[in-house]
């Protein structure tokens, strides 16, 4: 009989580390903390793979959004990195790719409370490229949340964002998603920039755009360079023309 054995918890990339803190890479389908349906997760993968078992989370994403996320090395840096990140000059920048023509900028105001309170967290936005009828966009904010990114591009909006089969139209992004082999939200963190709450350096990390996420988008490009005389030599031999029944 032979018996499998679960080998070690491999870290997660570390994009930037500094004194009391580190900025990790993480991979889609993986939640920040531990989950029951799930074997791993990103802080246990910190705190056995990188050998930081005092190491709690101040930036979290979603489980299937990927990015940046920042690990402080001791649960008693956090208070100090959530005001650093609460800052007017702090930015989180994520690359969302949403259905349909989005403006060419503008400005989102999604509610939500912190610490008990309630305000308007104020989010920009900036069309990068079209891209087979569909728009990847980079918003920016202080107080962004994935959650509010997903909930203002919902179904309800004329702009939702593609692979999101919970805050999305489930018929047009499951469609999608099939034919782009998408299984999650196309949303990634792929910047974030902070004052140092110590030192007052300015610290700016990138995340580059995971295979998954850059396959979508080569797909999309692809379609949109293929000659429209190969698209329509394309559609019209899968539906023939029946020569008996063309008007005269």
């Amino acid at each position: 009989m032979i018996l499998a054995v679960r080998g070690p918890v491999p870290p997660p990339p570390v994009l930037h580390a500094i004194d009391d803190a580190l900025f990790v890479d993480k991979g889609p389908h993986e939640p920040v903390t531990p989950q029951g349906e799930h074997a791993f997760s990103l802080m246990a993968r910190v705190q056995t793979g990188l050998d930081l078992p005092d190491a709690a989370p101040v930036l979290r994403l979603d489980e299937g959004t990927s990015g940046v996320c920042l690990i402080v090395r001791d649960a008693k840096s956090v208070a100090a990195w959530t005001e650093a990140l609460a800052r007017e000059d702090a930015v989180k920048s994520f690359l969302v790719l949403v259905r349909g023509i989005a403006r060419e900028k503008g400005t989102v105001r999604s509610p939500l409370t912190d610490r008990g309170k309630a305000h308007d967290a104020v989010t920009k936005y900036r069309r990068l490229e079209v891209i087979g009828g569909h728009s990847l966009l980079a918003r920016d904010g202080r107080d962004l949340a994935i959650h509010q990114i997903r909930r203002s591009h919902g179904a309800s909006s004329n702009n939702p964002v593609l692979g999101d089969s919970r805050h999305g139209h489930p018929s047009r992004t499951g469609n999608f998603a099939e034919k782009y082999l998408l299984d999650r939200p196309f949303v990634h963190c792929e910047r974030v920039s902070v004052v140092h709450p110590q030192t007052g350096a300015v610290i700016q990390v990138e995340s580059p755009l995971p295979g998954d996420l850059a396959y979508v988008l080569e797909r999309l490009r692809a379609t949109r360079r293929t000659p429209r005389s190969r698209r329509f030599r394309r559609v019209f031999a899968r539906c023939p023309i029946d020569a008996t029944r063309a008007p005269r």
